[in-house]
């Protein structure tokens, strides 16, 4: 699962496979568009990646890196949603995933922060086979 952090100025970096070969995929030109999962109608957000843009994809062997700045595109935090790349020249899709956008450290990121307790219990008990 990739996450962008919507607290992050710049550009960050997604790893991503796509139906692309790593030969020229830097070259071909993509459209690439952020969906809210669940609802395909609220404010989908588009980017381009290519040769004249400033986002990139680039090939990191059985992998590619979409590198993309997020700044000035409007996010909603802690909500997942589908990407999807699209070639510019025959509008076949090359990649379809979801990501996670927070506003949370990823590093410290839990899904249910202080909801769960661990239960003490004197009773240990061995099994013997």
């Amino acid at each position: 699962m990739n996450y962008i952090d919507i607290n992050l100025t710049g550009t960050q970096e997604l790893y991503i496979n796509t139906k692309l070969d790593n030969l020229g995929v830097s070259n071909i030109d993509l459209t690439w568009t952020l969906k809210m999962d669940g609802n395909d109608t609220i404010n989908p957000v588009e980017f381009k990646t290519g040769l004249n843009e400033s986002n990139t994809l680039s090939a990191q062997g059985y992998y590619q890196r979409l590198d993309v700045d997020f700044d000035g595109i409007e996010l909603q935090d802690n909500i997942h949603y589908v990407l999807q790349g699209t070639r510019d020249d025959n509008n076949e899709i090359i990649y379809l995933g979801k990501v996670f956008v927070t506003s949370t450290d990823i590093a410290n990121f839990t899904v249910h922060p202080d909801k769960y307790t661990m239960k003490n219990s004197t009773n240990n008990f061995t099994i013997l086979n």
